[in-house]
């Protein structure tokens, strides 16, 4: 039909193999000789990454052997698909309007301040439960905002874990060239949050046998000695720091399914992982596209699981091609979850000024300036805390952008105080944020 684009579903081999209609079943000549066509086509990218590949009887054995027998002759390729071509488009428009409507439409520095940490609890709250590890976001969120003014507390539960999420906000994203940079990447990020008997076995990474799942229900057998992992790593760093021919996005997702598939630690991989894609997404795109990933990826979590079993089927011959569309969906859906979230969140903060002024018509010019930053601090802070822009950090940005002084400043915040406008919830440091019933 005219004026109408009809896209192939692009199959995996191992759907691919039970032929046109689905029931009957390809040879393995035919099965190699699709194959053959997919990784010499010209619009196939061929790394020289060699993942461990599984299937079921490999599982089964090596949980009964103990021993991984994965595969691994098999080089990471894909396909740039219509589908990917298109997602790519889509996530870096999305990407670009993002940054117009955070930065280019005057949105208050205490509104962005806010919502930036406000994800980045959320990007750590959500990386945690991924993994099955609980945290309180309260916690995280007070967190979040001290470590701006406060030395490093390492007594704090994922202290270093933001810290290295703030690091790589403000673009200092650290280069991997060697194996030890995995590792003080890996002890900076996790420090305090792995259990001594987690640790490496070695100097750098694990030397021993782990698989990942159940152990009646396992679904990958990553390699099981330093050997193995050493050069695993060595492909990946290589690709991460030479292949300039593939596109930054997709070098990113690519990155996160080697370093995923090899496992290189005992525990903290898949936290690692995302803070890396995170990381990267955010240098690479903008800061708020990388703080939405854990967050969607936790929405989209079986899916999320699947594409990684899929992508290390041994069937498939490490083909990433779904791998990529699926990530590119997932990274796409925050994104529009970003742009949803913030416009909604500057309409309540412009219909919020209004309700303030219409319920305290007789506060004057100054007054009316610092209820509008607790109405930004309170509208664009992580929902379910009490966190957001302390006394102390309010009172320098006021004297850093007006002309009210810091005295005149807690005279009014007293004031507001004194009749309930504004409440504290806090002492040390001091914090007050806007009582909702003033806006709602």
């Amino acid at each position: 039909m005219r004026g109408n684009v009809i896209m192939k579903n692009y199959q995996l081999l191992s759907t691919f193999k039970y032929g046109s209609n689905g029931h009957s079943s390809l040879s393995e000549e035919e099965i190699n000789a699709e194959y053959l066509h997919r990784i010499n086509d010209y619009s196939a990218t061929v790394t020289a990454m060699f993942p461990r590949l599984v299937n079921k009887e490999s599982l089964e054995m090596g949980i009964l052997n103990g021993k991984s027998v994965a595969k691994f002759n098999d080089p990471i390729f894909w396909m740039v698909t219509p589908k990917i071509l298109m997602l790519l488009d889509t996530v870096r428009k999305q990407s670009a309007e993002i940054s117009a409507l955070i930065y280019t439409n005057k949105i208050p520095t205490v509104a962005i301040n806010s919502y930036t940490y406000s994800m980045l609890t959320n990007e750590i709250f959500f990386s945690n439960e991924i993994e099955g590890v609980h945290t309180n976001p309260e916690e995280i969120s007070t967190i979040v905002w001290d470590t701006d003014t406060k030395v490093d507390n390492k007594h704090r539960r994922l202290e270093s874990t933001i810290r290295q999420y703030k690091a790589s906000l403000q673009a200092n994203q650290r280069q991997i060239n060697n194996l030890s940079d995995f590792r003080q990447i890996y002890d900076q990020l996790l420090e305090g949050e792995i259990s001594k008997d987690s640790l490496p076995d070695v100097n750098i990474i694990r030397d021993s046998f782990v698989y990942i799942g159940r152990q009646n229900n396992t679904v990958h057998l990553p390699p099981d000695n330093e050997q193995d992992i050493s050069l695993a790593l060595s492909q990946l760093i290589t690709f991460m720091n030479n292949d300039d021919d593939v596109i930054p996005i997709v070098k990113a997702i690519v990155t996160h399914f080697m370093f995923e598939n090899t496992h290189p630690f005992r525990d903290g991989n898949g936290r690692m992982g995302r803070y890396l894609l995170s990381s990267y997404l955010s240098n690479k795109l903008d800061v708020f596209t990388g703080l939405s990933i854990s967050t969607s990826i936790h929405t989209h979590v079986q899916n999320y699981y699947r594409l990684f079993r899929d992508a290390g089927n041994s069937e498939n011959r490490a083909e990433l091609t779904l791998f990529i569309e699926g990530m590119l969906e997932i990274i796409a859906d925050g994104q529009t979850e970003v742009l949803n979230q913030f416009s909604l969140r500057m309409q309540t903060l412009q219909n919020g000024l209004e309700k303030l002024k219409q319920k305290l018509p007789d506060m004057n010019d100054d007054e009316s300036n610092i209820l509008y930053i607790f109405l930004q601090s309170k509208l664009f802070t992580s929902s379910g805390t009490t966190d957001g822009i302390t006394d102390n950090e309010l009172g320098e940005f006021i004297k850093e952008n007006s002309n009210i002084s810091r005295r005149k400043f807690k005279d009014i915040v007293k004031k507001y105080t004194g009749n309930g406008v504004l409440k504290t919830i806090k002492r040390k440091p001091l914090q007050h944020i806007l009582n909702s019933e003033y806006i709602n």
